[in-house]
């Protein structure tokens, strides 16, 4: 299963469940595989907002943001 299964990405339309399900496992996979949210939205046209919302609701451990800083008390 890859991108080309992802249902098309319409502005603003809310997915059914059956879709959802099926989006959230593409997605897993392809950022299981290393992909970035951000490569990942580019490629299905998906927000970065709905790419994180949809991996975050299937469970997926987000990594660390490339170039994040934490900050250091004090």
């Amino acid at each position: 299963m890859g991108l080309e299964d992802l249902p098309p990405a319409e502005l603003g339309e809310w997915f059914t469940e059956e879709k959802r399900l099926l989006a959230q496992r593409v997605l897993r996979e392809q950022y299981e595989q290393g992909r970035s949210i951000a490569q990942i939205s580019l490629d299905t046209g998906y927000s970065l907002t709905r790419v994180r919302k949809l991996l975050l609701r299937e469970g997926v451990v987000l990594r660390s943001r490339a170039g994040s800083r934490s900050r250091a008390p004090g």
